[in-house]
């Protein structure tokens, strides 16, 4: 069964749902996805520090500093969380339209352009009240990074491609 039919009583008419899970059903899967994804992300880049059979302070220090680590931890937790998503909604003989997934249109592009132009005032006046109302806030303050460490322009722009 991929939908189900519903028959509204008012007007008798009868509508097709494409959504053919519960929500107990749509959270359960959303947590399980998540975890699932956090551990498979964690023990596939652990494999890198094993192959190269480095000391576990070194494999820690590089997992935790390094934004190469970081950003192959998270395109593998993000690509197992898309695959176990489109798993399920094949599963469920439904489409990624469903829940969303389409090709972006130009109409996007105006909707974050304004997004923009209204997000960035604001948190302008924002961090100028909060600067003012509390003292000990600093918005200048240095924030630490391991992008600090990507001098080159190569090694950066290769990391900041991630966001």
């Amino acid at each position: 069964m991929s939908e189900d039919t519903k028959q509204s009583p008012a007007s008798g008419v009868t509508t097709t749902d494409p959504v053919n899970w519960g929500a107990l059903q749509a959270i359960a899967i959303v947590v399980v996805v998540f975890f699932l994804a956090e551990f498979l992300g964690a023990q596939i880049t652990v494999i890198y520090p094993i192959l190269k059979h480095w000391t576990s302070a070194r494999a820690d220090s590089w997992l935790t500093n390094s934004p190469y680590a970081q950003f192959f931890y998270t395109l593998i937790a993000e690509s197992v969380t898309f695959g176990l998503v489109w798993l399920f909604i094949k599963w469920r003989k439904s489409k990624l339209s469903l829940i969303g997934l389409v090709r972006p249109k130009l109409q996007d592009l105006a909707y974050s352009l304004t997004g923009l132009v209204i997000y960035y005032p604001i948190f302008i006046v924002a961090v100028t009240a909060i600067s003012v109302a509390v003292p000990s806030f600093n918005p200048n303050q240095s924030q630490q990074s391991a992008l600090a460490s990507l001098r080159p322009a190569g090694r950066l722009s290769w990391c900041l491609s991630a966001w």
